[in-house]
């Protein structure tokens, strides 16, 4: 028998990831029956990052290579059952936390007791940081593919590419991508609603993604506009250095730009592409 850090702690033997427990005496704290019967117990200090207890399931019989919905006593909270309980890790974050066996003890047979209490197991939060830095380094990767404009298409590539410029400039102002409210984005990518690629025009694939986002961004007849200026100026910034931070403090000691990239004029966005288009013959 082995010690585990999940409950209900003794571990009587385990298969693959599975481990089944010895069978311990418990009280139940609340009854579930919207799917299936399940009992989240007293005992059980588990919490999840919501606060909330895992369900313990009760088992139907297996017939037929299929298990069946469990048939037998639902049992009251309050109510003291002996079980033999199992626990079993699937994909992601998901457990199945499964009843094998529970039965009525006599009134007053003791709970099962431990050595040192067991402390409430609280799920690791999720880094918001990293999640949005990966989502960051994902759409940069789609939109710098050939295949972007099957990807997205009619408002949700404008959408997309919205959304990259302002995570960009997020970065380069030392904050996390996508610090800002993206409501206008999330609107426009809803409303766009799916997108028959059979009416799309097909676009031959560039020989480099990134000549694609540096050299071929449509241009308007008269003089670019500052969301011209700026498409091409951070297209130049991912493509001549490293970082997006690499480049903000380049610039910024070069040029003297401000903190808030997102307010800069056509003449300062100009002045990027120039210094940027002149890295490259350094």
């Amino acid at each position: 028998m082995s010690h585990s850090d999940r409950f209900p702690h003794d571990v009587k033997s385990v298969n693959g990831q599975r481990e089944t427990f010895k069978t311990v005496v418990v009280t139940v704290d609340k009854v579930f029956t919207n799917f299936g019967t399940g009992y989240s117990f007293v005992e059980d200090t588990t919490v999840d990052d919501q606060g909330r207890k895992p369900i313990w399931n009760m088992q139907g019989n297996y017939t037929n290579g299929k298990r069946e919905d469990y048939a037998g006593v639902v049992f009251e909270a309050g109510d003291r059952i002996e079980v033999d309980l199992s626990l079993n890790p699937g994909r992601g974050s998901k457990i199945f936390y499964d009843i094998k066996r529970a039965a009525k003890v006599r009134e007053g047979t003791e709970v099962t007791q431990y050595d040192a209490p067991a402390p409430a197991v609280k799920a690791t939060p999720i880094d918001v940081r990293i999640s949005k830095g990966m989502a960051f380094n994902n759409l940069t990767t789609m939109l710098a593919s050939p295949e972007s404009e099957q990807a997205f298409s009619g408002n949700l590539l404008a959408a997309a590419w919205d959304m990259w410029h302002k995570a960009l400039e997020d970065t380069m102002a030392g904050k996390s991508p996508f610090s800002r409210e993206a409501d206008v984005i999330a609107d426009a990518v809803i409303d766009d609603g799916v997108v028959d690629l059979a009416d799309v025009t097909p676009v031959p694939p560039p020989a480099d993604p990134l000549d694609e986002l540096v050299e071929n961004v449509p241009w308007n007849d008269g003089a670019p506009s500052v969301e011209d200026l700026k498409q091409k100026g951070v297209a130049l910034m991912q493509s001549k250095w490293d970082t997006p931070i690499d480049a903000a403090d380049e610039l910024r000691g070069a040029l003297g730009l401000p903190q808030d990239w997102s307010q800069m004029t056509a003449e300062q966005w100009q002045s990027v592409i120039d210094f940027a288009e002149a890295k490259a013959s350094e």
